[in-house]
């Protein structure tokens, strides 16, 4: 739903943040989220001129802004929710449940790669490259393709 007043912004926002939160299962981290994208100066940049642009500017200005707060929502995740979203944008990371494809032969040890604490790595939920906080195993990507 696109607001089609500032007074709608006010309220729609908060509104679409606790959807996405609940959808990935944070929504106890309203308060904190919300008080980041105030602070980003979000909701006064989405407010700037909104009543002077097109239907269609408007829709654009507001997926932008939807995808800067999941962006900034999937940051306060600490865990993987195993949905296959960064899987389907780029190759999927093993983790220690996954052990046991290594070991009984499913996949290689030529089929993945290690990514160092410290690395940096590119993000497909944030879309933006930034240092990794742990180690990662991933396997590899098909060359030329996201599989």
């Amino acid at each position: 739903m696109i607001p089609q007043s500032l007074e709608e912004i006010d309220k729609i926002w908060r509104v679409t943040l606790l959807d996405v939160l609940d959808k990935i299962r944070i929504p106890h981290l309203f308060e904190e989220v919300s008080a980041e994208i105030m602070r980003r100066g979000m909701i006064e940049g989405i407010r700037a001129d909104w009543h002077l642009l097109s239907l269609e500017k408007r829709a654009e200005k507001w997926r932008d802004f939807t995808d800067m707060m999941l962006n900034i929502a999937y940051s306060y995740r600490p865990y993987c929710l195993r949905c296959g979203e960064c899987c389907r944008k780029g190759s999927p990371t093993l983790y220690r449940e996954d052990a046991s494809l290594l070991r009984d032969k499913i996949i290689s040890m030529e089929d993945v790669y290690t990514l160092r604490k410290g690395e940096m790595a590119y993000d497909p939920i944030r879309e933006r490259i930034h240092p990794l906080k742990s180690e990662m195993i991933k396997i590899k990507e098909e060359e030329g393709t996201k599989r």
